[in-house]
């Protein structure tokens, strides 16, 4: 099969579609069913054009399945309406909760529903535990950069006072609201 895969915008992949017709009404596993019957072709191919074409066909699949697959995953937003009790669970009790789904996972004999929605919830899980380990490895740094400060020996509180406006704006950037975090900064204090 051809590494390379051109750039496919919505107007190409029409023209393919209408040229290919069968492919959109098959789900993932049928169309990775398809590409060895399709590659076994391109090998016996005997023209330039023919090759192309194949190629062609080929790529086609895998952008459609690529796509296939996207749409099926769900937004951060949709997975938190969709698991609310997690984002109140600490980093422990969410590794714990990880680490259940995955032996799940490996060891049960999971139906394709099961399977996805155990999936949906350990994505969600690595989301939320990457958030903490963020902000884990942000206030260490933080601490770090304070404990500096202090060996150097601020004794105006100017420094303190640098740190919470840091801390506050490292907090605020986390929870992705950057529209607040000026509000409390002292022009005085650069």
């Amino acid at each position: 099969m051809e590494e390379h895969q051109e750039e496919y915008d919505d107007q190409k992949m029409e023209e393919l579609k209408e040229k290919y017709p069968n492919y959109e009404e098959m789900d993932i596993e049928t169309l990775d069913s398809e590409l060895p019957y399709l590659d076994k072709d391109l090998r016996e191919s005997e023209t330039t054009e023919e090759t192309q074409d194949i190629n062609e066909e080929i790529n086609y699949i895998q952008e459609l399945r690529r796509r296939k697959m996207l749409s099926g995953d769900l937004t951060r937003e949709q997975l938190a309406e969709k698991f609310p009790d997690l984002s109140n669970l600490s980093y422990d009790d969410l590794m714990d909760r990880g680490d259940r789904l995955l032996n799940e996972l490996i060891l049960s004999g999971l139906d394709e529903e099961d399977f996805r929605e155990k999936s949906e919830e350990l994505r969600y899980v690595r989301m939320l535990s990457n958030d903490y380990q963020r902000e884990s490895n942000l206030n260490k740094l933080l601490n770090l950069r304070l404990e500096n400060m202090w060996k150097v020996g601020d004794t105006t509180g100017k420094l303190v006072y640098k740190y919470e406006y840091h801390r506050k704006r490292t907090t605020a950037w986390l929870q992705e609201e950057p529209h607040d975090i000026y509000k409390d900064q002292d022009p005085k204090v650069t």
